[in-house]
């Protein structure tokens, strides 16, 4: 038995002692050797590989002793004044079948105090729970840090918790093409995808107003109570207009992805939006409830769009478009487009500057000649 990267064990030493347990096929290969079983047991992992570089073949025996817990990953979380999370859930994995204990600090204990009262540990086994209630009548930032140890290694996994003293934000979401249209359906992974980051990060659905043209259940939740109304332009002014009811709030985003030319905006098979529309839309509004306004748009000629959204004076609006001038570029069923990139940021917590430089860059990186040619499709 040849030796290991890891920790050897010898033929020897297994038969003086080493108890094997639960074997498990493992199907994947580990760089050229194939892992033929992986056995658990209290005293760690035992992977046996077949080694087929030489000749003749080896098999080697890997040994992982005494691994640390992990913690899956958690993104940042935003909840009201005076309101408590929804319960967040996290996994680990424990490597060597260890038992262990889970505790949770707080950064800001004054905010989030450390106690059951304020930071309710759900769950057993390796699936839990976080469940936050903050101190009444407080708002501001805590580094929540969840620590599990099995009484020799320990993991740690942080996440931030914004606790808001207004209610946080209203969003229109608009998906301008039927998506069985030819070169359509990745608008609607866009549309999905930034509607499911939304929910995850606890925005309510009574705040997000999602004007499709098909009407799925898009949480998978069991209910059609995703999809607000069919897009429209007579359906997006009317949104727009009853945003004068919220002025608790504190911004409003309008978040489009269709096909567009310069100027215009397809809503839909019938109808195209004029910038010059939308931006008086948004200026009576901001004449009400001088509140910040975003506005994000990904379509072809969105830059040349976006120019014409200009905000009334003493007012804030960010405009933020996929290209300056030209098409926008879409590929693998969305999955490859400035919108999957910068919501895929945004749900990692990022604010909007850093949202927008990540997908700016990627796009760039990825806009080359041969994904042009041979991956990506205008729209």
């Amino acid at each position: 038995m040849s030796q290991s990267r890891l920790n050897p064990v010898t033929a020897e030493s297994l038969d003086n002692g080493e108890s094997f347990k639960s074997p498990l096929n493992v199907s994947n290969t580990w760089g050229r050797q194939y892992p033929m079983a992986m056995i658990a047991d209290q005293d760690g992992i035992f992977i046996l590989s077949q080694d087929n570089r030489f000749s003749p073949s080896t098999t080697n025996l890997y040994i992982i002793r005494d691994a640390a817990p992990y913690i899956t990953f958690i993104h940042d979380q935003c909840i009201l004044m005076n309101t408590a999370s929804q319960a967040i859930p996290f996994t680990m994995i424990d490597f060597d079948n260890d038992t262990f204990s889970v505790e949770v600090e707080s950064s800001n204990p004054a905010l989030i105090p450390q106690d059951s009262n304020h930071i309710l540990i759900s769950g057993t086994g390796l699936s839990r729970s976080l469940t936050i209630t903050p101190t009444a009548q407080l708002s501001g930032t805590s580094t929540i840090t969840i620590i599990a140890s099995d009484g020799r290694k320990t993991a740690k996994r942080d996440f931030k918790i914004d606790v808001s003293a207004t209610k946080l934000t209203k969003v229109i979401i608009v998906l301008g093409v039927d998506p069985s249209k030819l070169n359509s359906t990745h608008f609607k992974r866009c549309t999905d995808y930034a509607y499911k980051i939304l929910i995850d990060r606890a925005y309510p659905k009574e705040n997000i107003c999602y004007l499709s043209p098909v009407n799925m259940d898009i949480d998978y939740n069991g209910a059609l109570d995703d999809v607000h109304d069919t897009p429209t332009i007579d359906h997006l002014n009317t949104t727009i207009a009853n945003w004068k009811n919220y002025p608790e709030f504190h911004q409003f985003i309008v978040y489009m992805v269709s096909h567009g030319s310069s100027g215009h905006f397809k809503i839909n098979d019938a109808e195209n939006l004029e910038a010059s529309m939308l931006d008086q839309w948004l200026d009576d509004f901001q004449s009400v409830v001088p509140k910040r306004i975003i506005t994000i748009l990904d379509s072809c000629d969105s830059g040349n769009f976006i120019s014409a959204l200009t905000a009334p004076q003493n007012t804030e609006r960010i405009n933020i478009a996929s290209t300056r001038e030209g098409h926008a570029y879409f590929a693998y069923d969305g999955k490859i487009s400035f919108s999957f990139f910068f919501w895929t940021s945004i749900y990692h917590g990022e604010y909007l500057d850093d949202a927008f430089s990540f997908a700016e860059k990627f796009v760039k990186i990825l806009n080359t000649q041969f994904l042009m040619q041979m991956a990506m499709a205008p729209v």
